[in-house]
């Protein structure tokens, strides 16, 4: 019996070392479970960062692109007001215009002094001077008769009307 004592009672040891050692392995799996729930929890956290990184990120895309769309915009203008200033007229063609605009204007002021005469029949003269002093002595008389203090032509011209009456101017 003594020999069935010492079995049972290195049996009952082995059992309570078995069911140490269990123990110890059931404390080790909670602590890796509690592990784990801890990275499950910190990985739930991270999801939810990147979900609003991503967010965040699409809404940057969004303002780039809508960004670019009007950058685009400007480009266009910019383009076509190029070509715009291509079109205009250089330098020497403004100045040319500016030119023929004074030209003109001076030619206006010089046309507001004529006088144009209507009825002095045509002379009957042959001689091209003799014809040109006759309209001139004409044209005072006329001027003279209407305006004392009107100096004498500089220059004369005959027109024809188109009722094909002699006009001097």
């Amino acid at each position: 019996m003594t020999e069935m004592m010492t079995f049972l009672t290195s049996s009952i040891n082995a059992q309570k070392e078995s069911a140490n050692e269990i123990r110890n392995d059931i404390a080790m799996i909670r602590c890796e479970i509690q592990d784990i729930r801890d990275a499950m929890r910190s990985t739930e956290q991270r999801i939810t960062n990147l979900a609003t990184n991503q967010s965040s990120i699409q809404d940057e895309i969004q303002s780039l692109k809508n960004f670019a769309e009007k950058a685009g915009d400007k480009l266009v203008s910019l383009e076509s007001n190029v070509e715009n200033l291509k079109n205009l007229p250089s330098d020497t063609s403004i100045k040319r215009s500016y030119e023929e605009i004074l030209s003109e204007l001076n030619d206006q002021s010089m046309r507001k002094k004529n006088i144009l005469i209507a009825g002095i029949p045509e002379p009957q003269s042959t001689d091209a001077k003799e014809r040109i002093d006759i309209d001139k002595s004409k044209v005072v008389d006329a001027i003279k008769n209407l305006l004392k203090d009107c100096p004498e032509p500089k220059k004369m011209y005959a027109l024809e009307d188109t009722n094909q009456e002699r006009i001097v101017q």
